[in-house]
């Protein structure tokens, strides 16, 4: 499961995009939410071309009396040109199940980051999170959302994701993102699962022709109970 929108990694890559808490280096979410009694705590990396970079830390919990529902944290650590200094950027998250309409899992969850230093709110985004019926080795999810930045206009956003396990706990991950009037992301890689880990090594590249660049992540997510 891919807790709260995985954008995250979209946050780095789709030209400073919101952050979102948990759901590793993924560019989409899916609907599910973290199993209730437990957490998942998740730390990647985002290194690209232009030698900018993003490390997060991400907790994301659900109490055994919050079925269907989760809240996360985040920090993150980035530098978006080479020599300038490092911003920090808190937020949280909270993502809830929505249920289902046939074959179709649904999920909404809203998140807010904040500018320490500009005192005032970076962004509030919003993300619908649907998941499909699908044989045990193939996942497929779609995203659908809205960001809000200062002085813009909303900034609608979407996502698409393929997921097949060919083997036991190793899935290959094809991903595209994008939000409006910026980029658009394509991103493939691995997924290992072993025991309560998590371990995602996606790489990714912009496919709108007036902003190249590629990145590649690396990401844990650890599982426990509360």
């Amino acid at each position: 499961m891919i807790p709260l929108r995985a954008g995250l990694a979209a946050s780095l890559l789709l030209a400073g995009a919101p952050l979102h808490a948990a759901g590793g280096p993924s560019l989409v979410d899916d609907a599910g939410t973290v199993t209730p009694g437990t957490c998942e705590l998740e730390t990647y990396g985002n290194f690209d071309t232009g030698k900018s970079w993003r490390t997060v830390l991400s907790p994301t919990c659900a109490l055994s009396n919050w079925r269907g529902v989760e809240v996360g944290i985040i920090a993150a650590l980035q530098s978006a040109i080479p020599g300038d200094p490092v911003d920090v950027v808190p937020g949280v998250a909270v993502k809830a199940q929505l249920g289902k309409l046939g074959p179709i899992s649904f999920g909404a969850e809203i998140s807010a980051g904040f500018d320490p230093e500009g005192n005032q709110s970076q962004y509030i985004a919003t993300n619908l999170a649907t998941s499909f019926d699908t044989p045990d080795w193939l996942e497929l999810h779609a995203n659908a959302g809205m960001d809000f930045e200062p002085g813009r206009a909303g900034i609608p956003t979407w996502g698409l994701a393929v997921l097949l396990e060919p083997v036991s706990n190793w899935q290959f991950v094809a991903e595209a993102a994008g939000r409006s009037r910026f980029r658009t992301r394509t991103q493939a890689g691995i997924r290992r699962t072993a025991g309560a880990f998590v371990l995602d090594l996606p790489y990714s590249r912009n496919i709108d022709e007036q902003r190249g660049g590629a990145s590649v992540s690396a990401g844990v997510t650890w599982t426990f109970g509360l």
